[in-house]
């Protein structure tokens, strides 16, 4: 890559997540470049840095290496797709939260949305940005989790967060991907062939871009024909979030 500065003035920062070596600093030399990569290594974040303290760059590589440390076969995600994805704004199949510290009340809201997700068409959740789509940054994400690598924290507690609060727990995938120079998230939910609900036994599904329990009799039947539920013991209110 071209850089619009002199190579002894930036660093390379490698963040390997889940390895005992967490991190390692380099300097750039011009030509091709080499590391070793730990072999318990699960992905690896790479930052260039500015001697004055700018964040050129940052890329994520995610399940690029085997146990041994050779590479495998990635499937590469188009940065451009991504930001259009955000442009087109939240809707039946998209919704966009920012980076969210464990036990905030907020969790809640993914869980409900994980469950209507998969209730309805399946979708997507973006992590880490606001409102409108726009990425929030490293910065942010160091606010809610405090470690080396707050992204790969991040998707571990949404990992954890969707498999304990929800049955039964529908099939999702997670990947990060950088945009506008920013990590995000994606957690991506697929259609359940069975009703989820939550722990308390609230299941949600999607109209626009909001989430609202299922009603009991006209909805929870078409949901699915193996249902985990009993409607008629359990009523469910159809309130929104």
């Amino acid at each position: 890559m071209e850089l619009n500065a002199a190579p002894e003035s930036i660093e390379l920062q490698i963040i390997n997540g889940g390895a005992k070596s967490r991190s390692a600093n380099h300097s750039i030399q011009p030509g091709a470049m080499s590391f070793p990569v730990p072999e318990d290594a699960n992905d690896l974040a790479l930052y260039l840095v500015h001697s004055g303290g700018d964040l050129l760059t940052a890329q994520t590589l995610t399940q690029v290496y085997r146990s041994v440390g050779e590479p495998e076969p990635q499937e590469e995600y188009d940065q451009s797709h991504w930001q259009s994805e955000l442009q087109k704004g939240e809707n039946e199949r998209r919704e966009f939260k920012p980076f969210i510290a464990p036990m905030d009340a907020k969790e809640l809201e993914i869980v409900k949305t994980a469950v209507a997700f998969a209730n309805t068409d399946g979708g997507t959740i973006f992590f880490g940005v606001d409102d409108e789509g726009v990425p929030l940054g490293v910065g942010r994400a160091r606010k809610c989790f405090k470690s080396e690598d707050p992204i790969t924290a991040q998707m571990a507690r949404l990992k954890v967060l969707i498999r304990e609060s929800t049955q039964p727990v529908p099939s999702i995938a997670c990947q990060i991907a950088t945009v506008g120079g920013q990590p995000i998230i994606m957690v991506e939910i697929e259609k359940s062939e069975t009703v989820c609900s939550t722990h308390d036994n609230r299941a949600y599904i999607r109209r626009g871009a909001t989430n609202r329990l299922a009603d009991p009799r006209t909805e929870l039947p078409s949901l699915s024909k193996v249902s985990i539920l009993d409607p008629w013991e359990t009523p469910l209110r159809s309130d929104q979030t």
